[in-house]
């Protein structure tokens, strides 16, 4: 390349001497001009130096070289093709397994903390709500008279044989519930008060209530009046069986609540 831009520097010199020289016929005094080599490499190092006359060029470029895994496994392991390909599978569902693990032990960590966290706040027990009427009876303590036998017995002595029965019927339901706690509702029919209070009470006492019962069944549904001497026995025992109410109303009031 040196070689070149010299041979092109003396041609230059050449051409721009012989141009210098047509206009004017050289005089036969004058003398050829004389090319040195000095000259020549002078003129060679100034046209290697100008930058316009340069014919290198460095570019560099960005080049997404795709084989460079397939290149780097080749020249790393000389492993076969199906080895190579079973590692990676291998690798993918570990990683699998691994995230599956991950979000199990989070579940079952959630599982506990809640687990403990119940078994450390207090149980707040149900409190069962008693309920104000069995069907269509009021079963309140404050609607029933005190003392409740004495004022079933002047009813049935005043011939009023259903309301008699119905208030000792209803004093029945509300001792049970709210004395002895029997899980009574609303719905309740006679045979399911029959059968829970039969849990509470003694053997003397649920025979009294299953008696008690029976006659109530007889006047309100077969319309028919049941011994005198068992229901007024009944009246009689009544706070000995079932236990005394919570409020006590006068006897006058006990009458006017029994016939309402």
């Amino acid at each position: 390349m040196r070689l070149r831009i010299e041979a092109v520097g003396l041609a230059g010199l050449l051409a721009c001497g012989g141009l210098q020289a047509q206009p004017a016929p050289p005089s036969p005094a004058a003398s050829a001009p004389t090319v040195t080599l000095a000259a020549v490499r002078a003129a060679t190092e100034a046209m290697h130096r100008d930058p316009l006359l340069h014919a290198e060029e460095t570019r560099r470029t960005l080049k997404l070289d795709w084989d460079y895994k397939s290149r780097k496994r080749e020249k790393s392991s000389p492993a076969p093709d199906w080895l190579i390909a079973l590692a990676e599978w291998l690798a993918g569902a570990g990683r699998l397994l691994a995230w599956a693990g991950g979000l199990l032990l989070v579940a079952l960590a959630c599982v506990l903390g809640w687990r403990l966290w119940q078994r450390s706040m207090p149980t707040l027990a149900a409190v069962p709500v008693a309920p104000s009427h069995v069907g269509s009876l009021d079963i309140r303590p404050e609607s029933l008279p005190e003392p409740l036998g004495q004022a079933a017995a002047a009813l049935w002595r005043r011939d009023d044989a259903r309301a008699a029965l119905a208030l000792l019927y209803r004093g029945a339901l509300s001792r049970l519930v709210h004395r002895h706690g029997v899980a009574i509702v609303a719905a309740s029919t006679e045979a399911e008060c029959l059968a829970l209070a039969s849990e509470r009470l003694s053997p003397t006492a649920s025979e009294a209530l299953r008696q008690l019962i029976d006659a109530w069944l007889q006047i309100g549904y077969a319309h028919r009046r049941p011994d005198e001497a068992r229901v007024l026995d009944l009246c009689a025992r009544f706070d000995a069986l079932f236990g005394t109410g919570v409020a006590a109303q006068p006897a006058g009031g006990a009458l006017r609540a029994a016939t309402a």
